[in-house]
């Protein structure tokens, strides 16, 4: 690769981020955009699997990352008002339900490692250390969602009694 090539591939620009004079750029807006709209859409799907789940500690982490998704909302739509000096809300939400349980926590685990790569890229697109540290406190946050769900996932195999399962892990 060209030096030339080299050096347009790391800059902010070729991953289609901009970063101008400490002010979040609309590529960035709308980043910030997309984050909040699936933080609403996964708040909607755990209180789904939640519903769905006759384990209460399963129910019990569901709620929990749920009120944690819906906490990210609220962080992510204070920080697109105080650096745009705009008022953003999100009123529709996006949720296909999955036709089984298990499925939807594979889902959800596979969402939250989407959400963990998609906030790398939106703290390396912020200008500000305030901004980032907002971005990086969600995207621990969704780590640890990532952890969970897993676990669950794993346990639910285990412990599945439906003919697919039962050939496969007793």
């Amino acid at each position: 690769m060209s030096r030339h090539r080299e050096e347009e591939k790391s800059s902010c620009a070729y991953y289609g981020l901009d970063v101008m004079m400490g002010k979040v750029t609309m590529d960035s807006k709308e980043m910030i955009k997309r984050a909040m709209q699936d933080e609403r859409n996964a708040a909607r799907y755990y209180r789904y699997l939640a519903e769905k789940t006759h384990c209460r500690e399963e129910k019990d982490i569901l709620i929990c990352i749920r009120t944690d998704e819906q906490r990210h909302y609220c962080m992510l739509r204070d920080l697109y008002e105080e650096e745009t000096g705009e008022k953003y809300e999100i009123n529709k939400i996006r949720v296909k339900r999955p036709a089984e349980y298990e499925e939807g926590l594979r889902n959800a685990v596979c969402e939250e490692l989407d959400g963990i790569a998609s906030y790398e890229r939106l703290a390396y697109a912020l200008p500000s250390i305030k901004q980032k540290e907002v971005i990086c406190c969600i995207l621990n946050e969704e780590r640890e969602h990532a952890q969970k769900l897993a676990a669950i996932c794993k346990r639910a195999k285990k412990y599945c009694t439906c003919d697919k399962c039962r050939h496969t892990h007793s």
